[in-house]
């Protein structure tokens, strides 16, 4: 199961810290350090946040058009899903994620940039800045020289993944503008302390509160796609499954999908305790 990049990046997160990549990001203190502490009005709460959205979308263009879509796709899959706040809840961390790829379509370059190529184009002392030159690499060399032509890394070192921590730091970001815009248009206010950490806050009364809480807490069915298809033979859930990748938002373990794996006749077998990135999800295509 081990790809080409596993190893080295165990050796490029090891000196970042949590503290580096966890956090609000610095744009939250300069911005609204400047904003007097009190409750605004709605106006004028939806206001401030629609001004510091901006400038988090800002920061978010600058960073990503400064390199080509398929780099940051490749990379951003290669991250296990998570978020740099508090709120690291599953749909929280999924949104943040989509947040990341809209990113990527809206203002990635197009054309190939120095930081990815394909294998058959390079050679494999240009993969990840010539990392895997080290005898430690024996295998991911291997791996390359042996397989097919593949999109790999090239000019990346541990600059380039603090720069992705860091949009992932202002994808939180977007998602806490939203939040709270959400929450304002239900009738909660906008409340500025500069000794709280967050430094930005809604105001809810008691019922908004439960209400907002209560919505969070739903279950979500998978069984539906986004042009509104949904099934309605139950008959045909356990059949024709087709095996579609999912972030693993949730954090679940590799190994739980052995089961479905041996039920489903697929010589396919996770290592125990093994946490991907993705998850295979079934999805009985017949049954939509």
């Amino acid at each position: 199961m081990l790809d080409y990049y596993q190893r080295p990046f165990l050796i490029l997160t090891e000196a970042i810290s949590d503290d580096t990549i966890n956090g609000p990001h610095k744009k939250r203190r300069s911005y609204w350090k400047l904003v007097p502490e009190k409750k605004y009005s709605y106006l004028n709460s939806r206001s401030l946040v629609l001004g510091y959205y901006k400038i988090i979308n800002k920061e978010i263009e600058k960073i990503v058009s400064s390199k080509s879509r398929m780099y940051w796709l490749h990379l951003s899959r290669r991250v296990s899903p998570n978020t740099s706040g508090k709120d690291d809840s599953p749909m929280t961390i999924s949104i943040c994620r989509k947040i990341i790829d809209g990113s990527i379509e809206k203002y990635g370059l197009r054309k190939l940039c120095k930081h990815i190529n394909t294998t058959n184009k390079i050679d494999i002392s240009e993969v990840l800045d010539g990392l895997l030159m080290a005898d430690v690499y024996q295998y991911e060399r291997n791996l390359i020289e042996q397989g097919p032509p593949q999109f790999v890394l090239t000019k990346f070192n541990q600059s380039n993944l603090l720069e992705y921590y860091e949009l992932e730091m202002l994808a939180y970001e977007v998602w806490k503008c939203g939040a709270k815009l959400r929450a304002f248009g239900k009738g909660a206010l906008l409340e500025v302390n500069h000794s709280n950490e967050d430094l930005f806050e809604e105001s809810r009364s008691s019922e908004l509160n439960f209400l907002i809480k209560n919505y969070d807490s739903r279950k979500e069915s998978s069984v539906t796609f986004r042009k509104g298809v949904v099934i309605i033979e139950n008959e045909k859930i356990d059949k024709d499954k087709f095996i579609v990748p999912e972030y693993n938002v949730n954090g679940i373990l590799a190994d739980d999908f052995n089961s479905l794996f041996e039920k489903l006749k697929l010589k396919i077998r996770f290592a125990e305790k093994t946490k991907s990135n993705f998850i295979p999800v079934p999805i009985p295509l017949l049954a939509f």
